[in-house]
């Protein structure tokens, strides 16, 4: 009995001194845990700092106004004035006369009078015409106010037009459903321009000064036409395009928004550079200063559905004055 009460003795003894062991930790571990601590701390810090700066190089620009129409179609710059912007949405159109920081109503403004697409016709910017779902207008006043006309179309329903910037009697309209047309008197009489098929969802199109010809396809990309609408080729380097705008003057020159990204060529599509957008959102309406093909205004469309319009005049590098 007494041997068996030594054992049991003994035995008591070990397991505590292991519990004892056990529960105190050794110099090894506690250095591990603490350099792990640290190493998580400065992954967690490392983080929230790129995160910090990122929303800062994103909102880093002021936007020079805010519109807040239910969509976005289009936008053009005047040829005599490039602080005379006008803006089409899908209840009319704005009118800027200082660059774009201030907007006023036109008689354009109920809805159902869809812009879609907007050009100038004459180089003193009073003459334009403007199309979108079913409607076609016409300005004499360069775009303070416009009338109803009836075009020789098989449809107004028209999701892309632009004159020709070395002929603006030249402008040419894509009538969903029917195809790509021309006009050689500004838009009184029309005929087909080719008869390619082409895809279904284009958003918008612009020329540039030597006839060539962008269209914007959310399925094909970028399209491009060398012999005044013809023929088409696709352009590689851009997905999903919503808009195209080609400089006026300068040929090659031609920006393009996706729905993430504002991309620049100057060899007409052949190479792409991607511009950092001045805030996040997609840039869906773009316009390039007829004189200037470094001059671009972009309107940016947040997560918020606010159009912000920016402009810059070094090609989309940097965006007006900087924030402080």
């Amino acid at each position: 009995m007494a041997a068996s009460a030594r054992r049991r003795s003994r035995g008591a003894s070990a397991r505590s001194r292991r519990r004892a062991g056990n529960g105190t930790k050794s110099p090894r571990r506690l250095w591990f845990a603490g350099a792990l601590a640290v190493a998580v701390t400065a992954i967690l810090g490392a983080f929230f700092w790129m995160q910090a700066n990122s929303s800062e190089d994103s909102a880093r620009y002021d936007a020079l106004s805010t519109l807040t129409t239910a969509d976005f179609h289009s936008l053009t710059i005047s040829p005599s004035d490039a602080d005379v912007l006008l803006f089409g949405h899908h209840a009319g159109v704005l009118r800027s006369t200082d660059g774009g920081r201030t907007w006023a109503e036109t008689n354009l403004r109920s809805q159902g009078q869809d812009v879609m697409g907007m050009a100038f016709v004459s180089l003193d910017g009073g003459q334009l015409v403007g199309a979108g779902h079913d409607t076609f207008y016409r300005s004499a006043d360069g775009g303070q106010t416009w009338d109803p006309v009836t075009p020789s179309l098989p449809s107004t329903d028209i999701h892309g037009l632009a004159a020709s910037p070395g002929d603006v009697a030249t402008v040419y309209a894509f009538v969903v459903g029917h195809g790509l047309y021309r006009s050689r008197d500004g838009g009184e009489s029309w005929e087909r321009a080719t008869q390619q098929q082409l895809p279904g969802d284009i958003h918008s199109m612009s020329a540039g000064p030597d006839g060539t010809l962008y269209l914007a396809s959310s399925s094909s990309g970028v399209l491009r036409s060398d012999d005044s609408g013809q023929t088409f080729i696709g352009v590689a380097g851009v997905t999903g395009p919503m808009v195209t705008a080609a400089s006026p003057s300068a040929a090659g020159v031609v920006y393009a928004g996706t729905q993430r990204e504002l991309m620049y060529s100057a060899d007409a599509g052949a190479t792409w550079v991607q511009r950092e957008l001045p805030a996040p959102g997609m840039p869906l309406v773009i316009s390039v200063n007829p004189v200037d093909a470094m001059d671009v205004v972009v309107v940016v469309v947040g997560p918020q559905g606010a159009g912000e319009v920016y402009r810059s005049v070094d090609g989309g590098k940097t965006w007006g004055d900087t924030a402080d």
